[in-house]
């Protein structure tokens, strides 16, 4: 006959363990899930930022002296800055369209690289908050650019 205390342990450890296993699958599911959002609020933030470069990059045109003038280094310096985040935004670009190129399509091959893509995200997970981090890098780089320009 076996030992109640045994038996009663037994049966905690085998509920522990299924809760875990579940906590472990809501996890996976809800960041397969929560893929296609973040995706999308780190590409509309790119075009944003883009969007704001270009007419900083317009107004800082309109700004050119006078011929025999003294050229503003903190509009040379800025006009560097808006240069480097474009680029900055250029690259962040590449990488999240790289991370996220697969696409459902009709063709078989398609659609299980497309899942496979789906089912891996939440392992490359880190890669999108990296990207998202240095897109705000992006915008405080600017920002310092924007405070030399007023100061």
């Amino acid at each position: 006959m076996a030992d109640p205390f045994s038996v009663t342990g037994s049966a905690v450890g085998v509920v522990a363990l299924g809760l875990e296993v579940c906590k472990g699958l809501a996890w996976y599911i809800g960041n397969v899930k929560g893929e296609k959002s973040e995706v999308s609020q780190i590409s509309e933030r790119l075009d944003k930022l883009a969007d704001i470069l270009e007419n900083l990059t317009n107004i800082l045109g309109k700004l050119k002296p006078v011929p025999g003038s003294v050229i503003d280094p903190s509009t040379i310096l800025t006009s560097t800055d808006i240069l480097a985040c474009s680029n900055a935004l250029d690259n962040i670009r590449e990488k999240l369209q790289s991370s996220n190129n697969a696409r459902q399509n009709q063709c078989f091959r398609d659609s299980v690289r497309y899942w496979k893509s789906r089912l891996s995200y939440p392992f490359r997970r880190e890669d999108l908050i990296f990207l998202k981090k240095m897109v705000e890098s992006v915008q405080q780089n600017l920002h310092t650019a924007l405070l030399s320009l007023i100061l």
